[in-house]
């Protein structure tokens, strides 16, 4: 079995009309920065949630604004907060969840479950489980 490490990736913006950006793999001190980063954001959010929340208050966009903004390396807009607050919304909830998904966790399924995957797929890089930033192929197939 092999695993072909993910550090970045070309996302494809052309629904919107743009050019492709790059998200990419945080190392630990950028996803501390982040975590920290949404954990301040989340804080404000619980604070203002008795009173009339802003729409930059809303607290599903401004995570995903924080995500794409923290992992976005090339982009055809301003990779600043405003920059990004400026797009469509799907199309920041598509980079975030992009960046989330280079950003995941990826484990190497067990031998039974490529088998069981094989027989009822004919790519040879299914998945029967999360594989998310790892292409992982069988040696000798």
């Amino acid at each position: 079995m092999s695993v072909t490490f993910e550090p970045e990736r070309v996302v494809s913006l052309e629904p919107w009309g743009l050019a492709p950006c790059v998200v990419k793999r945080l190392n630990k001190r950028e996803m501390g920065e982040l975590r920290r980063t949404l954990a301040r954001a989340n804080n404000l959010k619980v604070k203002a949630k008795g009173k009339d929340m802003a729409p930059e208050m809303d607290l599903c966009f401004m995570d995903e604004v924080y995500w794409a903004q923290f992992c976005l390396k090339e982009a055809p807009f301003p990779i600043t907060k405003e920059g990004i607050e400026s797009q469509d919304a799907e199309l920041v909830d598509y980079i975030a969840q992009e960046a989330q998904d280079i950003n995941s966790y990826f484990f190497l399924r067990p031998p039974e479950a490529e088998t069981e995957a094989s027989e009822g797929s004919t790519s040879e890089t299914s998945s029967s489980g999360p594989t998310l930033n790892a292409h992982v192929t069988l040696a000798g197939r």
